[in-house]
């Protein structure tokens, strides 16, 4: 590979690869006859862009041949990502010159639409709970609510998960040119008086206004359990599609008829998560000072009622967890 690549100091290495041309970087991997451990690491560098894992996984004795290397990463899910990935990034590039002009011209007083969902059986009692709290907040504000219970993609109540991005297609399809505020079914308002109008009305420059799962987490590691979408900007139809078309050409509905279990389709959150991490996206999603009012332990606005382990899995019965959100919403509710 000395041909191609000259350095010996990782950083340089790294550097001198991402200036490799694809021609270059296959010939790299077709003219090895067998596997080994450089092999191994230019292959997860061609398809995946980073470093294998662990010294387990450059090891040539773990790795069945070069062919067998490269199906492996080809195959793989995060390969897939990096596919899907790209192909937004294209878009968002297309976009991006008119988005400025776009933006200014849609600028006007905003609406702004809450909507809750769940399953019909298993988290409707919740949803009746939480909701008490958002139809009391739109009392006092200029705000609409909406919710939905049923499944829109899918067959069991874990499915439910995934209404959110099929409803958000179908706001996008009907032309709403407000914001859209999507809230968890154990998610409930515990600060009446904050007007949501006012907070979004000076965000027209971007598309997400979202929390993320730490202080310290990037921008595209999020908590999707309550988060902002603003239909007046150009980027959401670009983001919202591809949530949809992540299911739509993943998983068949056989896929989800077998699903029974949590996660054996790949969660909603990790999947917008996925689309957010473009990079080019950062400059469109909000998230100064978001986890002081939104979705996280501290929040002051509107808080969510996680599961103690964050995850379908936990050991918590659905009974303590409702009765946990009931008596968190009758002391929000004791501030009117």
């Amino acid at each position: 590979m000395s041909d191609v690549i000259t350095e010996t100091d990782p950083e340089k290495i790294w550097e001198s690869w991402s200036r490799v041309s694809i021609e270059d970087k296959l010939r790299i991997l077709s003219r090895e006859k067998n596997v080994s451990t450089d092999s191994i690491i230019w292959g997860y560098k061609l398809f995946l862009e980073r470093n294998p894992e662990s010294q387990f996984i450059i090891n040539p004795d773990n790795n069945a041949g070069i062919n067998t290397l490269s199906e492996r990463l080809l195959q793989c899910k995060e390969f897939e990502n990096r596919l899907f990935r790209l192909k937004i990034k294209k878009e968002v590039t297309a976009l991006e010159s008119s988005v400025e002009s776009i933006v200014k011209a849609s600028k006007s007083l905003p609406e702004l639409m809450i909507w809750q969902t769940c399953d019909p059986e298993k988290y409707w009692p919740m949803l009746k709970i939480t909701q008490q709290t958002v139809l009391e907040y739109c009392k006092r504000h200029p705000v609409n609510y909406d919710y939905y219970v049923g499944v829109k993609k899918g067959y069991y109540s874990i499915h439910a998960a995934y209404n959110r991005i099929y409803k958000l297609n179908e706001i996008l399809d009907s032309g709403y040119q407000g914001w859209f505020l999507y809230m968890d079914t154990d998610a409930y308002i515990c600060d009446f008086e904050f007007r949501l109008i006012d907070y979004i009305n000076d965000k027209t420059n971007f598309s997400m206004i979202v929390t993320p799962a730490s202080d310290d987490s990037p921008y595209w590691d999020t908590n999707n359990g309550i988060f902002f979408v603003n239909f007046s900007h150009p980027m959401t139809s670009i983001i919202i599609k591809s949530w949809k078309l992540y299911y739509d050409s993943n998983y068949t509905e056989d896929d989800f008829r077998k699903a029974d279990k949590w996660n054996m389709i790949l969660n909603d959150q990790t999947s917008l998560n996925t689309i957010l991490r473009i990079s080019s996206l950062e400059k469109y999603i909000y998230t100064i000072g978001t986890r002081d009012l939104f979705n996280s332990f501290k929040a002051t606005v509107i808080k969510q009622v996680l599961r103690p382990r964050g995850n379908e899995n936990c050991f918590e019965s659905l009974e303590d967890r409702i009765n946990r959100i009931s008596k968190a919403v009758e002391q929000a509710l004791l501030k009117l």
